[in-house]
């Protein structure tokens, strides 16, 4: 089964996210964009794992989040992997870093411990929105002028962690929320 560890988004980000596809469809060429409903801020990706062994990674991530608190993230500028001159990912940025990557941090040393692959690029934290079929060059000044991100209500809380399941299709990813694990709400 093909896991990731990803915060889930609440509606009023996915409607932003939605207006900024409509505003950019003039860059489609070569463009596919992500889902609405599967856009996510990825913590982890886990890869495949037996299906056995969802319950015990529900329990890491249980001991890995017991002792944060929830927190509020907002959005920031949009970027690109690997850069502007040769864009593979279409990315939103967060704020918070610190706090998301702590988060990473403490799931990444549980799930090493339990035999799972460190990822070779170092985490940073963002919201994918479309990934290109060939690396191209995209204006990101222009991108980010013309959408005005700064002028959103675009900050959202993080309450929880979510433990997904991803099956590929034809027709794209299909994502299926295995567990969520709440972070704490006291002040």
């Amino acid at each position: 089964m093909r896991l990731f560890i990803a915060i889930e988004l609440p509606e009023k980000i996915q409607s932003i996210l939605s207006y900024i596809k409509g505003e950019l469809e003039v860059e489609k060429d070569n463009i596919k964009w992500v889902p609405t409903h599967n856009i996510h801020l990825t913590i982890k990706f886990l890869g495949e794992c037996p299906k056995d062994d969802i319950g015990e990674i529900v329990d890491d991530l249980q001991r890995a989040l017991r002792n944060f608190r929830s927190f509020w993230c907002k959005t920031k500028d949009i970027g690109a992997f690997p850069n502007a001159r040769r864009v593979k990912v279409l990315w939103l940025g967060v704020d918070k870093k610190s706090e998301l990557r702590k988060i990473h941090q403490k799931i990444n040393t549980l799930l090493i411990a339990r035999g799972l692959k460190e990822e070779e690029r170092a985490f940073t934290p963002h919201i994918a929105l479309a990934r290109t079929r060939a690396a191209k060059a995209i204006d990101i000044e222009r991108l980010n002028s013309k959408i005005k991100v700064d002028h959103w209500e675009d900050r959202f809380r993080v309450t929880h962690v979510t433990l997904f399941s991803s099956h590929l299709s034809p027709v794209g990813a299909e994502h299926k929320v295995l567990a969520r694990i709440n972070l704490s709400t006291r002040d």
